[in-house]
């Protein structure tokens, strides 16, 4: 691998929800710009890399896209672990979905830290279809003190605003040379070095 390669700007994001949220449509229509029309259930997990630029700094977002079924909560607890973001999604017509977002939040809190976080209610297309209220989602994020969207991974609608809002969290007011000595491979190498002599 070359130096060059070492010092990439890598934010480790992760789509977490219950199974048939829209996790994977809201991953393909951000880094691909396509709407899947056929449903397969991701089995694991699997990832794409999205190039954006923020201050002039160019950044990979490496976005992971989970399981939400239960029995792949193992390998998805796995990923958890060193992820610099996190977006909770829930599907707006299935009340089920946003109720189970505390155990996603309980459980990404147990396996890992410091993460940013967004709440993503998808599905805002299927207004008539609505079992979950935009009061709602405020209300829980207010309680939550966490930052929530409602969007469509079929229109499009907010989803790279999300995507986007979630890098900017991440990255805040730090300097190229800050994202660099933590977000970079070798970076993340001497932080684990740090905390492995504590």
């Amino acid at each position: 691998m070359s130096s060059n390669e070492n010092n990439e700007i890598n934010l480790k994001i992760l789509i977490l929800g219950d199974s048939s949220v829209g996790k994977t449509s809201l991953l393909l229509k951000y880094a691909d710009g396509y709407f899947p029309t056929i449903y397969v259930a991701t089995i694991g997990v699997e990832y794409k890399i999205k190039q954006i630029n923020l201050k002039g700094v160019n950044i990979n977002l490496q976005i992971w896209d989970t399981a939400g079924q239960e029995r792949f909560r193992g390998i998805t607890k796995n990923f958890m672990k060193g992820a610099d973001g996190i977006m909770y999604v829930y599907d707006i017509t299935q009340k089920q979905t946003f109720d189970n977002l505390k155990s996603w939040i309980r459980q990404s809190e147990d396996s890992t830290e410091g993460f940013k976080k967004i709440i993503i209610g998808n599905k805002s297309d299927l207004e008539t279809e609505r079992e979950v209220s935009k009061d709602s989602l405020k209300k829980f994020c207010d309680d939550k003190g966490f930052t929530g969207v409602e969007v469509s991974a079929k229109l499009g609608t907010k989803v790279n605003e999300a995507f986007e809002y979630l890098a900017n969290m991440i990255v805040g007011r730090k300097t190229k040379e800050e994202l660099i000595k933590t977000y970079t491979e070798s970076g993340r190498e001497r932080i684990e070095d740090r905390k492995s002599v504590v």
